[in-house]
Formats: C-alpha cells, sequence, structure tokens
C-alpha cells in the first residue's frame, strides 16, 4: 500500500484554528511532517486497509478516503447519523463501522458507498480478524458475524 513501517498517520482535530481538519502523515525515522492532508471536521478514529487510509469525521458523520500513495483525498462518503463515537474497522473487502445506536455499516470500496447498515441496540467498537467481523454490542457481549453472509444481505 505505501505506508511503510516508517510512517505514522495522526488525525488531528483542529477545529478555529489556522489549519483545518486534518490528517498528518509523519516519517517516523525523521520525525517530519510528510504531508498534511485536509479531512472532514472534527477526525477521529483511522484504519488501513483495501488500498487506502479512511478517516471517520465526527463533525458530519462522513468518511474520508485517502489514497496513500498520493497522499489526496479521492472520496467523501456520507454515512449519516450516529457513526461519530464509534470505531472502524477494514477486512474481508469492505470498510466497517460500529457506532452506539448502529451497531454495524458496510463500506465497499469498490463504490465508495455505504453498502448496508444496521441499527438497533449495540456497535461502538468493530474489529475484524479469524475470517469475521466482531462487533462490540453491549458490555458483556460481542457478536461475531460471517462477512460473507453480510454481503449477501441486502438492506
Amino acid at each position: 500500500m505505501g505506508l511503510g513501517a516508517s510512517i505514522t498517520l495522526q488525525a488531528r482535530d483542529t477545529s478555529g484554528g489556522a489549519t483545518g481538519n486534518v490528517v498528518t502523515r509523519v516519517d517516523a525515522h525523521t520525525n517530519t511532517v510528510v504531508e498534511t492532508i485536509a479531512v472532514g471536521p472534527r477526525p477521529g478514529r483511522i484504519a488501513i486497509g483495501e488500498g487506502a487510509v479512511w478517516v471517520v469525521n465526527r463533525g458530519d458523520h462522513s468518511v474520508t478516503r485517502i489514497d496513500p500513495a498520493t497522499n489526496t483525498v479521492v472520496a467523501t462518503i456520507a454515512v449519516g447519523h450516529g457513526i461519530g463515537a464509534g470505531d472502524i474497522a477494514v477486512g474481508a473487502g469492505a470498510v466497517w463501522l460500529s457506532a452506539p445506536g448502529t451497531p454495524l455499516v458496510r463500506l465497499d470500496p469498490a463504490t465508495n458507498r455505504a453498502a448496508q447498515r444496521f441499527t438497533g441496540e449495540g456497535g461502538g467498537a468493530v474489529a475484524v480478524a479469524f475470517g469475521s467481523v466482531w462487533v462490540a454490542a453491549g458490555p458483556a457481549v460481542t457478536w461475531r458475524l460471517d462477512p460473507a453472509l453480510l454481503a449477501a444481505l441486502r438492506p
């Protein structure tokens, strides 16, 4: 993907500042800023995969897709209310979001659109590992979901 071991990404919310809301790419060997990339309002969590860097924008409930080869924004995906306090993960051919009240949203990297949305109780943390999507559904409840079956469902 071109990030390499010497790169660190940091989302910075500089609301009211002169530089805006940005993701800063830093060379970890020299500790110098390589690039500053403008993203949506109040950037939060970052995930990497599917050939991109994905940033949750808490201010407008969108996700910014950054091409790491060119350090440019290639898409801003409107996800809708509810993802600001959540988490993001990439794997199994999709980008996954989870937040309280919106337990799972699947973004399709091929179309840069929300392909599925599940609403209701639960949500807040999401991970992709061991061939499954894992969602924190409550204080003592974790859902293990098969991404192949989720992709076959249509909202």
